[in-house]
């Protein structure tokens, strides 16, 4: 969306929208309008125009904060109205809508002259300047019509009042429905010299001439029997189809919403290709990171479903099909596991804790690289033994919290430290309820509704949050999941093959074959095993023991 920007010259903020790339060929050269609130809460308008060239560019005229964000809004809806309007091409207005333009010239004539009416001699020079309009019209010529028009331009700039009035419309005008206004005109423009002279004389009675214009609308596509009206509507209507994670609703709403606010309207079905890439352009220039994998891939699923089920949404094109960011990793951004030195002091302090979850979640995650939302949710129940040895039994919670995916699902045998450290004993003593949530009672959560978050999300919360509280601060380190490259890389340094170190962190397998492979809790308790957590709370440079091979 463009935003108000400053001008090296002027205190006053200005509107900037870089044009589609299909349109700039097009409208180079032509002139925008755009009206634009003379204050907030005012129906009252002032016109800005502008020559179109890369840009559409112009000055809001104040540097206030609200009133400078509602001019941008209200330029930002009407050049998306403009851009449409160019794509849909020229239309023909029907005859109540022509009678309707002239209601809108009447009133922009009228209204700003009413205060201080012009002077006698003025008026009698603008009704001369009616009746030699009328006489060129009459001839019913394109040159006629442009001597109409050069007629009133001494006090009048026509060309403005069209393109301003059908941007506010959403409209282009056809040549038809151009002449036909032009026609119309003269009859208006007499109108509009009687009542100021009725003004001029004093005379402020009610103005009965307004009431036999109609009013200005934009036309209406007729709607999609059973199509989609709203964007939540939409969104609703994809949601319907399956389970979904409440993150992952909550966070395409958000990247919804923030499309609705960019393109100006509440209309899926208005959407074009265009659109998309103007959005992926701004998101880009917004410095925005993986717009492809977050942003458009929202977007293009919405509108994949919406294709899919065209009966019912009335939608037939995916305009963010092949709609693509081209964004290369920057060198210096790349995801980081913790250093030992991190890892050292992270334990160290987990040990002297006496909350739940800062005690074992972080000793977990070291002794396993599972994900901190799988070990937030973990009941007492879901601590099971297999094959003899003591394991935790990676799956959805009981109360509704989810895992990843289907390969998520996994055992991790239990590290021996976590069980001389005395996990198992809190474990027996929490119950087969949750083990760090629910209060002390360990209650399990309450029904939720799709969009609510397990409470286990609000527990992972607070561990990152403590994370940082110890001084790791580096961006690149994510509190949680830093554990997850931190254990991967272990894995590999005590020889682990990348399969085994796969089915232990619940990573997809990288082959149809290696679905196959089904690790066993012995094999992964003797790599899991070689990971030194008392060395590494050390922090000292062999921080594995990593047994000789056989």
């Amino acid at each position: 969306m463009a935003r108000p920007t400053k001008r090296n010259n002027s205190a006053n903020a200005q509107f900037r929208q870089r044009v589609p790339t299909d349109l700039v060929e097009s409208l180079r050269g032509q002139v925008f309008v755009a009206r634009l609130p003379v204050e907030l809460g005012s129906s009252e308008t002032f016109t800005v125009q502008t020559k179109i060239g890369e840009t559409v560019v112009f000055s809001l005229r104040t540097a206030q904060t609200t009133l400078r964000n509602a001019r941008n809004a209200a330029a930002q809806q009407q050049v998306n109205a403009f851009f449409e309007a160019a794509r849909r091409g020229p239309e023909d207005l029907t005859f109540k809508q022509i009678n309707a333009l002239c209601g809108e010239l009447y009133r922009h004539i009228v209204t700003p002259r009413e205060e201080n009416p012009p002077t006698a001699l003025e008026l009698e020079i603008m009704a001369s300047d009616a009746l030699e309009a009328r006489y060129n019209i009459d001839h019913c010529t394109e040159a006629g019509r442009q001597r109409a028009i050069a007629a009133v331009g001494k006090w009048l700039d026509l060309e403005a009042f069209i393109s301003g009035t059908a941007t506010s419309l959403g409209i282009a005008l056809s040549e038809r429905s151009r002449i036909d206004f032009l026609e119309a005109m003269p009859d208006t423009l007499a109108e509009a010299v009687k009542v100021l002279n009725m003004r001029r004389a004093a005379n402020y009675a009610p103005d009965p001439t307004t009431a036999r214009y109609a009013p200005l609308v934009a036309p209406r596509k007729p709607d999609v029997v059973g199509g989609v009206q709203t964007f939540d509507e939409l969104f609703d209507k994809w949601k319907s189809i399956g389970t979904h994670a409440p993150a992952t609703l909550t966070r395409w709403r958000g990247i919804l919403k923030r499309f609705k606010a960019f393109v100006g309207h509440d209309d899926p079905r208005r959407v074009t290709r265009a659109d998309a890439l103007r959005w992926k352009d701004d998101l880009v220039a917004a410095g925005l990171q993986r717009i492809d994998m977050s942003f458009l891939a929202t977007m293009r699923r919405l509108y994949g479903y919406s294709v899919e089920n065209a009966e019912t949404t009335g939608i037939t094109e995916n305009p963010f099909d092949k709609v693509k960011a081209k964004q290369k990793v920057q060198a210096g951004t790349g995801r980081l596991p913790f250093s030992r030195e991190e890892v050292a002091l992270i334990l160290r302090a987990s040990r002297l804790k006496k909350a739940a979850y800062l005690r074992w979640i972080p000793w977990l995650q070291a002794a396993s690289g599972a994900r901190v939302a799988e070990l937030a949710q973990l009941w007492g129940s879901m601590v099971v033994t297999v094959d003899g040895l003591p394991c935790i039994k990676i799956t959805p919670a009981p109360d509704g919290g989810r895992i990843k995916n289907d390969t998520s699902e996994r055992i991790i045998p239990i590290h021996p430290t976590l069980i001389a450290d005395g996990f198992l004993d809190f474990v027996k003593a929490r119950g087969n309820g949750p083990l760090f949530y629910g209060g002390t009672k360990a209650k399990p959560a309450e029904p939720q509704s799709d969009e609510q978050k397990h409470p286990s999300k609000g527990v992972s919360n607070r561990l990152a949050a403590w994370v940082r509280e110890l001084g790791i601060t580096d961006p690149r380190k994510a509190p949680n999941h830093a554990w997850r490259r931190w254990v991967k890389t272990e894995l590999g340094r005590t020889g682990c093959t990348d399969r085994l170190a796969d089915a232990i962190q619940g990573h997809a397998a990288a082959n149809e074959g290696g679905r196959y492979y089904h690790a066993s809790a012995e094999d992964m308790l003797s790599a899991i095993a070689k990971i030194d957590l008392e060395a590494a709370v050390t922090g000292k440079d062999q921080a594995l023991a990593i047994a000789a091979p056989a």
